[in-house]
C-alpha cells in the first residue's frame, strides 16, 4: 500500500526503490493514479504495467512485471472503480493469475464474491494474490486486544474465496 504515487518526486523514488529491488513481479495498491499519470508513471518503470485507476486522492492498484521476465498476457480484469486488475498469464510453461487487490474498508463481501466469480471462470496452474484487503484473516494471531470484528462479513465471503480456489495466506 503505497498511499499515492500521484505527486512525480513520489512516484520516481518508489519506482526507483523498487527497480533496485530486481523483483519479477510486484504489486501495488492504493497508488491513486489517474489515467492521464499512467504514461508518466510507465516510463519510468521500463517494464510492463497493469493499472485500474479510480482517482487522485483514492484507490489504484497495478502490477508491475519487470522487463526481464518474459511472459504472455492471455487476459485482463480491471475494476473501474480501482479496487483491482487481475492478468492471467504464460511465464514459462505454466500459467498464472496475478491479482492486485484493494479491498472496500466497509463490510462488502459481494466484492469479494466478484473476485470468487473471476477467478472462476479461468483455468490455471498458480494463483497469486496480493494486496490490501482492509481486512484480517486471523483475528487471533493478528488483533490481539480489538473491541470488535471489522468487517466480517467480507472476511466469511474471503475465506470462502480461499477455500473455493486453494488460497493460502
Amino acid at each position: 500500500n503505497v498511499r499515492g504515487l500521484g505527486g512525480q518526486q513520489k512516484r520516481r523514488d518508489v519506482l526507483h526503490f523498487l527497480k533496485n529491488m530486481h523483483f519479477d513481479v510486484i504489486m501495488l495498491q492504493d497508488t491513486h493514479l489517474t489515467n492521464n499519470k499512467i504514461p508518466f508513471f510507465d516510463s519510468l518503470w521500463h517494464g510492463k504495467a497493469y493499472h485500474s485507476c479510480f482517482s487522485h486522492n483514492s484507490r489504484g492498484t497495478s502490477i508491475l512485471i519487470n522487463a526481464a521476465l518474459q511472459h504472455e498476457v492471455l487476459f485482463e480484469f480491471i475494476s473501474e472503480g480501482g479496487n483491482y486488475v487481475i492478468i492471467g498469464c504464460r511465464i514459462g510453461a505454466d500459467t498464472y493469475v496475478l491479482g492486485s487487490i484493494y479491498g472496500p474498508n466497509k463490510d462488502e463481501p459481494e466484492f469479494y464474491g466478484k473476485i470468487d466469480e473471476l477467478l472462476g471462470g479461468v483455468e490455471c496452474d498458480h494463483v497469486i494474490l496480493g494486496g490490501d484487503f482492509n481486512l484480517v484473516m486471523d483475528y487471533e494471531k493478528d488483533c490481539f486486544g480489538y473491541v470488535r470484528e471489522n468487517n466480517a462479513n467480507a472476511r466469511k465471503k474471503l475465506i470462502d474465496v480461499c477455500n473455493k480456489h486453494k488460497l493460502v495466506d
